[in-house]
């Protein structure tokens, strides 16, 4: 039987939509991993998303006037025993966290402001910049904290073209306006009249949701403009594609800034919240972006002067890119399903997880890399100095790219394994799988039940493993996951799946 999670989401025509879109696509990385998802939020999210439930979660809609992190008796007897409950609401907070504690084995949170104390076992928080120590004093000690773009929760969609694109863009012909499904603050209108009154031969994509209170404008626009070529897409399913094929983006400080960034895209920022103005000052300051300032403040003259500079500008426009492309690799999505893994069962009825390395780890680890014969087929094989260990230790407690974590069998610690990102050409889309099992659980099956929880997450990135063909046992133990053979010390997944959404 599938784990069960419990997503609490705030969401709505005020609200907007982006805090149900990161945990539609946690729940579809989650899925992916052997989880069984259900999205608890106000009933007029299935309006504004009336494919939701064809992303094949269970949606739960509240009535009109139902408070989101009111009482969940209701729901405790419809899901008696769930093993993570995930809470995506700025009113959220450590008082109501611990009220489910009884209920759910994790409590995790998804936020992006770090002003409130919480009390969570996982907190994520993808804002450009972000790191542990903004959330000083506002977590239990033993919290897992994944903050900052490398934990951004992308589509896999964005991967798999970020694999094949030519992310730095050279010349402006194709211009994607994005203010959210529902643009409150009607600003699609106004990008959509600067970019024409530009008077440039550029294909315009116009991306809303059916809900959007400027929606008939902009389809009359599009319908009776004699010179501009402008796409409207509403219920847009493949986001990716159109930031893939597009040179530069106009929209919101939202963590759709994320989704373009992975994939190379420029963007001209115009706020329209308070919470979006880290998230867009955090990127504009890396070059990936230019801030033009809040709705409130930004006319037509400004959005027009600042498209034609760019258009005039090759090299400004591919510097942003390369800017844009180094803030995100659409990984994040992969980094924390790793860190949300369901257990799982060995057939001696052993009960095995992962969690992610802590400062506890430094001298358990040293003494598995020093064990006698564990090092005997690694790639370096002479055993770490201490202080050697140390460095690499402390590195790998700070590195987000990377996941390094700690095998439990039964809660004890049996061994490491780590996925790290690869640079060579070819392989910059793929992580490097390294296994590590204490010397008391070897010819146990650890190993190999390990690789079978990890090969879950390969439908979302392309795992790679270079295991040295006088290890039979793990070359049997990576087979037996999964893994293909490509040559006589390599394998690898294929990086697609078939489990959930892409």
């Amino acid at each position: 039987m599938a784990a069960q999670a419990i997503f609490f989401v705030d969401a709505g025509r005020q609200v907007g939509l982006g805090h149900v879109m990161r945990c539609l696509t946690l729940a579809d990385n989650m899925a992916a991993t052997g989880w069984h998802c259900t999205l608890v939020a106000p009933g007029e999210v299935e309006e504004m998303l009336p494919g939701i439930r064809a992303r094949g979660h269970g949606v739960i809609g509240l009535a009109a006037g139902t408070d989101l992190l009111g009482p969940t008796s209701e729901l405790r007897r419809q899901f008696p025993d769930i093993a993570v409950l995930i809470v995506d609401s700025y009113r959220s907070k450590a008082n109501w966290e611990l009220q489910q504690k009884d209920w759910a084995e994790r409590i995790v949170v998804i936020d992006d402001l770090a002003d409130r104390r919480h009390d969570c076992d996982v907190l994520v928080d993808q804002t450009p910049g972000r790191t542990p120590s903004n959330y000083n004093g506002l977590l239990p000690e033993n919290c897992t904290i994944l903050a900052g773009a490398s934990f951004a929760m992308l589509r896999r969609l964005f991967l798999q073209q970020r694999r094949t694109l030519d992310l730095v863009r050279k010349k402006l012909s194709r211009i994607v306006i994005n203010f959210g499904g529902s643009d409150p603050k009607g600003m699609t209108s106004k990008a959509l009249s600067a970019t024409i009154q530009t008077g440039l031969k550029v294909d315009i994509d116009v991306v809303l949701g059916a809900n959007s209170t400027v929606l008939a404008e902009i389809l009359d626009t599009a319908e009776n403009n004699g010179e501009a070529n402008i796409k409207v897409h509403q219920f847009v399913d493949d986001m990716a594609a159109l930031f893939a094929n597009a040179d530069l983006a106009i929209g919101a400080g939202g963590s759709s800034l994320l989704e373009k960034s992975s994939l190379g895209l420029p963007s001209l920022i115009i706020t329209t919240a308070s919470n979006q103005d880290l998230v867009a000052r955090n990127i504009a300051e890396c070059g990936a972006a230019q801030l033009l300032g809040n709705h409130d403040d930004v006319d037509d003259r400004q959005l027009v002067t600042a498209i034609l500079a760019l258009a005039g500008s090759n090299g400004t426009l591919a510097a942003m890119s390369k800017a844009a492309a180094s803030v995100c690799d659409g990984k994040g999505g992969l980094r924390v399903a790793a860190a949300l893994l369901p257990s799982t069962t060995t057939r001696r009825g052993d009960v095995i997880s992962l969690r992610r390395v802590c400062r506890d780890d430094e001298q358990i680890i040293y003494d598995w890399q020093t064990e006698p014969d564990a090092r005997r087929f690694f790639r370096h094989p002479e055993a770490p100095s201490r202080e050697s260990h140390a460095l690499w230790f402390k590195r790998r407690l700070d590195d987000t790219d990377n996941i390094t974590c700690i095998v439990l069998v039964g809660g004890q610690t049996a061994g490491l394994v780590r996925l790290d990102c690869m640079d060579q050409p070819g392989d910059d889309d793929a992580m490097e799988v390294s296994i590590i099992v204490a010397t008391a659980y070897r010819g146990t099956g650890v190993g190999g039940v390990v690789l079978q929880l990890i090969r879950k997450i390969g439908g979302m990135c392309r795992l790679v493993a270079e295991v040295n063909p006088e290890n039979t046992a793990s070359i049997h133990a990576f087979q037996n996951a999964g893994f293909q053979r490509i040559r006589e010390d390599r394998f690898e997944t294929s990086g697609s799946s078939t489990v959930g959404p892409q």
